[in-house]
């Protein structure tokens, strides 16, 4: 949870939301499968899945994404250790 929420004071929300996603995921997944598969046949529900992967794979070339390798430094700095070096 630390390389997506910054401030330790979210950890706790920011866990619960991601619990609330995945599981909401989980029982609307399969449903939506099938009505996607019913509707549209086989070939037109793999369709839809691969546009969605390529949607997904778009955003996160167009994302400003940081990089990181571990915690960023001002949070460990923030936590009261030394910033470990980086060997990669």
């Amino acid at each position: 949870m630390p390389t997506l929420v910054r401030d330790p004071k979210h950890y706790a929300e920011a866990g619960v939301e991601r619990g609330m996603s995945s599981s909401a995921a989980d029982v609307a997944g399969p449903g939506l499968a099938g009505l996607l598969s019913g509707s549209l046949g086989p070939r037109g529900a793999l369709t839809v899945a691969a546009a969605g992967s390529a949607a997904v794979v778009v955003a996160l070339v167009l994302s400003p994404v940081r990089r990181l390798k571990g915690l960023p430094q001002e949070h460990e700095e923030e936590q009261g250790r030394e910033p470990e070096a980086s060997g990669m």
